[in-house]
């Protein structure tokens, strides 16, 4: 039996199950772990926001599955939101989004999620540390400083950081700085060297250990395969979860809550003193450390039916 049941989306902000949380002393290699998607001695703070694109986002009742020629197989799932131009979403602490919208389920228990989001972000995040920190190309801002946050400059492999410290408490251009989810991808090997596929990346949401699998999609939405790809090349990333909590819809379900967490919060990546970093020629010439950038490192949802 088919049932009209409403939407919402809820905004939970979920830890790693294995991320270290910042403290004001962190720094390379104090009150860090090394993260092996960056090879950094990394750390992970609560974001003020992340502005995402959403697509689609459905639930299933087993896991959608990869056709040969890298398109998904939806047909186990039932799509609760989509929107061909995306929804600008600007995700926050504790924040409900309306999607004003009623879905048709079957009654039965649906055992993944998933959710496809612009592979483009923005990250407004501000940390304050107990000493002087530079981020890793200090000669373009200001700084060494305690105070350090995201400067509204835009970050990809092979560009300048996209935080900046200073010791002006105000935050002087303090804003939302924006990055792919490509930089994710590229660190991870992912399936024959085309660093498609970032797997097993786990949050804990409402106290419970959620893991997902995140794919890189072309402008088509199937998985893109090639080798060489530019960020226009890759403007989708599809989420998979395998529910923790399979969501049960029954005779007396009226809404679905679709709480969302963004795993590991945002990552800050530290380098040390002298360090290089080849791909862009920025290095570290300070002597607390520098911060290399402030990465969004995936997602993670979780479905309750009520």
């Amino acid at each position: 039996m088919r049932k009209l049941i409403s939407l919402c989306i809820i905004i939970i902000w979920g830890t790693s199950a294995t991320a270290v949380e910042c403290v004001s002393s962190s720094s390379d290699g104090v009150s860090t772990a090394l993260n092996p998607l960056s090879g950094l001695n990394s750390c992970s703070v609560t974001p003020d926001a992340i502005e995402v694109k959403l697509f689609d986002l459905g639930v299933c009742t087993s896991a959608p599955s990869v056709n040969p020629d890298f398109t998904i197989n939806y047909s186990s799932c039932v799509s609760l939101f989509s929107d061909s131009s995306g929804r600008s979403v600007t995700l926050s602490n504790g924040m409900q989004v309306s999607l004003n919208k009623e879905v048709a389920l079957e009654e039965t228990t649906y055992t993944h999620g998933y959710i496809i989001l612009g592979s483009t972000f923005a990250i407004k995040t501000k940390f304050t540390f107990n000493y002087n920190v530079a981020t890793e190309d200090n000669a373009l801002n200001p700084g060494p400083g305690k105070y350090c946050y995201t400067d509204g400059s835009s970050y990809d492999a092979g560009a300048p950081s996209n935080l900046t410290c200073s010791n002006d408490s105000g935050l002087p251009g303090y804003a939302a700085s924006s990055e792919s989810l490509l930089e994710l991808f590229a660190n991870y090997p992912g399936s024959g060297g085309t660093s498609n596929y970032y797997p097993n990346a786990t949050a804990v949401i409402d106290g419970i250990n959620e893991t997902f699998d995140l794919f890189a999609l072309d402008s088509t939405k199937k998985i893109d395969a090639t080798a060489t790809y530019t960020p226009a090349q890759r403007p989708y990333m599809l989420g998979i979860q395998l529910l923790s909590s399979p969501m049960i819809v029954s005779a007396n379900t009226t809404n679905i809550d679709a709480r969302i967490s963004l795993s590991n919060g945002v990552m800050l990546g530290f380098a040390p003193n002298g360090s290089a970093k080849p791909a862009d020629n920025f290095g570290c010439t300070n002597v607390g450390g520098c911060l290399v950038d402030a990465l969004w490192t995936g997602l993670a949802f979780r479905f309750v039916a009520n």
